[in-house]
C-alpha cells in the first residue's frame, strides 16, 4: 500500500461511513439491488437463471424473449417462467422493440428492459474538469456533478480532485432510488488499476504514492471500478458509437494512445497499459524522450505541442490568427479552440496540424500492419477538418498491403466524444458486478454437483 497522503484533508466523518443500504421493501414495490439478488441466488438456485437472464436485458435493451433462450442456453419454458417472476417482481419491464433492434426483432415484437429503478451506477471522468453522474439501470443520467478545475500550483492541484470526489459521491448517492451498485473512474496516469495504487497522474497531480481504491472505500463503501481514459474510446463506439458491428477496431486520440477492441473484447495489456502509440519510434531526432530514446511519436505529435508553438508565439508578440477565436491572449488552446480556427480559415493552424497527423500516421500504419483491425478511428473532431487529419492519414494507409492486395483497414472518425465516458465507465463497473455474480453462479453449481 502506498502513503494515503489524503489523511491530511479533513473530512466530515459520515463522508467515511459506508453508503446506508435501502432496506428491501417488496411490499412498498421497491425492487431489490442487484447485490440483493446475488445473495438470495445462493438460497434460490433458480435465480442464478435469473441472474443470467437479468445480465442479457441489460446488455441488450428491448431483446425478445424468444432471443433469449440461445444467448442464455435456457429452453423456451425456463425462459417464460423466469421473465414472468423478474416482472412480477418489478426487476424487468416489457416496452417496445428498439428500433435499432427492429430487423433481429421483427415489428410488433415486445421488448424487455431492465427496470429503471433496479440498481443504480455511478460514472466519474477525471480530465481537465471534473464529471460525475449517476445513472439508472437504463443507462439514463439521473444526475449529473460537474466541476471545472483551477489550475493551481502543482502539489495543491490534486486536492482539488480529491475534494470534488468527496462532494460528489455522497449526492450521487443521495439522489438515487435504491442501492448504487457500482463506481467506476476514468483517469489518466501511471497507476496499478487493479490494486489502486496511483504512482503518477495528471488527475492526482503532485499527489506521489496514493491508493484511489481505498479512499473510494473509505469514502463510500464501493470498490470502485479504475480504467485509463483513453481505454475507454473502443467501448463507446462499440456500444453507442460508429462500431456497433465492428469486432476488431482500434480508437486513437489524441493524446496519441490507443485503445483495442480486439475479437469482440476490450484489450486493455496485461498490466493494462496497452496503446502507447506515442513512445513509437517513427523517426530520427536529436530531441530525446521520456524512455530515452529519440524520434518517438510523442516529441512531434501530442496535442499540447501546437497549443504550445501558439502560446509561445504570442508570448513573444506575434499575432496568430486564432487569437480571433480567444477571449483573450491568456485564454487557454483547446483542441476544440484548434478546430473552430481551421474551420474559420486559419491555415497556419490547418498546416500545423497536418504536420502532427503526417507522424500520427506513421504509428497508425505500423499499427494497422501489427494488428490488421478492421478499422481504425480517429477523435470526432477530426470529421470536422478532415484535410489535415483523416485525409493525412489515409494517404499514409496508401502503402499498407501493397505486399498482401488482400489487407484492409478503414479510416474513420468516432462518433462518441468524451461526454460519453463517465456512462461507458459506469457500464464497464456494472459489469464486473454481472462478471462476479457469474462467478458466484458457478462456484454455487460446482458445490451443487
Amino acid at each position: 500500500m502506498g502513503t494515503r497522503n489524503y489523511a491530511n484533508i479533513s473530512l466530515d466523518n459520515e463522508l467515511f461511513r459506508p453508503h446506508s443500504r435501502r432496506e428491501t421493501n417488496q411490499n412498498a414495490g421497491v425492487p431489490m439491488s442487484l447485490k440483493d439478488v446475488v445473495e438470495k441466488s445462493r438460497e434460490l438456485r433458480q435465480n442464478n437463471k435469473m441472474l443470467k437472464l437479468l445480465e442479457l436485458i441489460w446488455k441488450n435493451p428491448g431483446i425478445a424473449r424468444r432471443d433469449l433462450g440461445p444467448l442464455a442456453r435456457l429452453s423456451r419454458g425456463a425462459v417464460t417462467s423466469n421473465i414472468t417472476q423478474l416482472i412480477e417482481e418489478r426487476y424487468v419491464v416489457e416496452g417496445e422493440s428498439d428500433p435499432e433492434n427492429e430487423n433481429r426483432l421483427g415489428r410488433g415484437s415486445i421488448g424487455l428492459y431492465v427496470a429503471p429503478d433496479f440498481f443504480y451506477t455511478i460514472g466519474i471522468l477525471i480530465l481537465s474538469d471534473f464529471t460525475a453522474v449517476l445513472y439508472d439501470a437504463s443507462g439514463k443520467a439521473v444526475k449529473v456533478y460537474h466541476e471545472p478545475f483551477k489550475m493551481q500550483k502543482e502539489g495543491a492541484y490534486y486536492r482539488q480532485t480529491l475534494e470534488a470526489l468527496q462532494r460528489a459521491i455522497p449526492q450521487l448517492m443521495g439522489a438515487a432510488r435504491t442501492e448504487v451498485v457500482a463506481l467506476g473512474i476514468a483517469c489518466t496516469g501511471i497507476i496499478d488499476f487493479d490494486s489502486g495504487e496511483v504512482f503518477s497522474s495528471s488527475s492526482f497531480p503532485g499527489i506521489g504514492p496514493f491508493n484511489l481504491k481505498n479512499f473510494i472505500r473509505e469514502l463510500c463503501g464501493l470498490d470502485p471500478f479504475l480504467i485509463n481514459i483513453s481505454h475507454l474510446n473502443p467501448i463507446m463506439e462499440k456500444l453507442w458509437g460508429a462500431a456497433k458491428n465492428i469486432d476488431n477496431f482500434i480508437t486513437v486520440d489524441d493524446s496519441c494512445t490507443a485503445g483495442f477492441f480486439l475479437n469482440g473484447e476490450l484489450f486493455r495489456g496485461w498490466q493494462k497499459h496497452a496503446g502507447e502509440l506515442g513512445y513509437m519510434k517513427v523517426t530520427e531526432t536529436a530531441e530525446i524522450a521520456n524512455d530515452g530514446r529519440g524520434g518517438v511519436v510523442a516529441l512531434k505529435a501530442l496535442s499540447h505541442v501546437l497549443s504550445d508553438q501558439l502560446r509561445s508565439m504570442i508570448a513573444n508578440g506575434g499575432r496568430p490568427k486564432i487569437l480571433e477565436y480567444m477571449d483573450s491572449p491568456d485564454q487557454e488552446i483547446t483542441t476544440e479552440l484548434l478546430v473552430q480556427a481551421i474551420e474559420g480559415g486559419d491555415k497556419y493552424v490547418e498546416q500545423k496540424m497536418a504536420e502532427r497527423y503526417e507522424v500520427i500516421g506513421e504509428a497508425i500504419v505500423n499499427t494497422a500492419y501489427m494488428l490488421n483491425p478492421e478499422a481504425i478511428f480517429l477523435e470526432a473532431w477530426t470529421a470536422r477538418c478532415p484535410q489535415c487529419t483523416l485525409d493525412i492519414v489515409e494517404r499514409k494507409m496508401g502503402s499498407y498491403g501493397l505486399s498482401n492486395w488482400h489487407l484492409s483497414t478503414r479510416i474513420r472518425s468516432c462518433k462518441c466524444t468524451m461526454k460519453t465516458a463517465p456512462r461507458a465507465v459506469a457500464y464497464l463497473a456494472a459489469e464486473v458486478v454481472f462478471r462476479n455474480s457469474d462467478s458466484r453462479r458457478a462456484e454455487q453449481e460446482t458445490e451443487v454437483e
